[in-house]
């Protein structure tokens, strides 16, 4: 073991860092760098460009004036006032105190009803009315008007119109059905307009073509019906044919005489 890792070397070091001055035991390294020093300043007082209509000292900013030297007296080594000049009691609610009718004080107040009776007044005796309240009542009822009637509420089943349907509604209810006709009626003539349709030239053609073909098959049929018609059922089968050529001759007549066709949904 090493003599410096002894108990002396301690107590040593401790005597030696007691005799050091304590700027040396505070000494650090970033106390060496120059700190920047920040110069404040203020700057001139903000006025506003735009002239006040009232200068700053006639504001009061909510405060209360007091009268100088009002409560306290004057300084010392003044020359003292008028004792009227302090301030006195109730002054500063002069206008709260223009209202009071009487003197708020110990001996004078304002009585607002009659004083009581005292306990050694006593009541006059002997006194006598002449007042006859019995006959005073009675006129004063013969003479009393009677009060007016309350108004009844009115008997609407007394009316000359009860039970029946007010003007203004049949005046609407016949507005609104006439309304209803013309849209219906629009509506017709738009879906007639819709379904309604010119045939095409092409078409037309097609159609006689069509027409003539259908002809020619069911003349071929009727050509070969025998001469003889001798049962119903032939004589009913010469029938349907000649109805259907007669059909379909009138057909083709209609679209080749016309060339405008219009066609509508039925």
């Amino acid at each position: 073991m090493s003599p410096t890792a002894g108990p002396g070397y301690c107590q040593e070091a401790a005597q030696q860092s007691e005799g050091m001055p304590s700027d040396f035991a505070d000494e650090n390294v970033y106390s060496l760098v120059s700190k920047p020093q920040n110069d404040i300043s203020r700057g001139p007082r903000y006025r506003s460009k735009y002239a006040g209509r009232l200068d700053n000292k006639e504001l009061s900013f909510g405060r209360r004036e007091h009268k100088k030297f009002a409560t306290m007296g004057l300084a010392k080594g003044k020359v003292t006032s008028r004792p009227e000049d302090f301030l006195r009691r109730h002054a500063s609610h002069a206008k709260a105190a223009q209202g009071i009718l009487a003197v708020h004080s110990k001996h004078n107040k304002m009585c607002r009803k009659a004083p009581l009776v005292s306990r050694t007044e006593r009541p006059i005796m002997g006194l006598h009315s002449g007042q006859n309240c019995v006959h005073e009542n009675a006129v004063k009822n013969i003479r009393m008007h009677p009060p007016p009637a309350r108004p009844q509420a009115p008997r609407y089943v007394q009316k000359a119109d009860y039970g029946r349907v007010p003007g203004y509604l049949q005046h609407n209810k016949a507005q609104i059905a006439k309304e209803k006709a013309r849209q219906d009626a629009l509506l017709l003539a738009a879906e007639e307009e819709r379904a309604s349709k010119i045939l095409p030239e092409e078409e037309r053609l097609q159609l006689v073509r069509q027409l003539k073909l259908k002809w020619a098959q069911i003349n071929t049929q009727f050509l070969r019906l025998p001469f003889t018609l001798d049962t119903p059922a032939k004589r009913r089968r010469k029938e349907v044919y000649e109805a259907q050529l007669a059909q379909i001759e009138k057909d083709i007549r209609l679209l080749q005489h016309n060339e405008k066709i219009v066609v509508t949904g039925d």
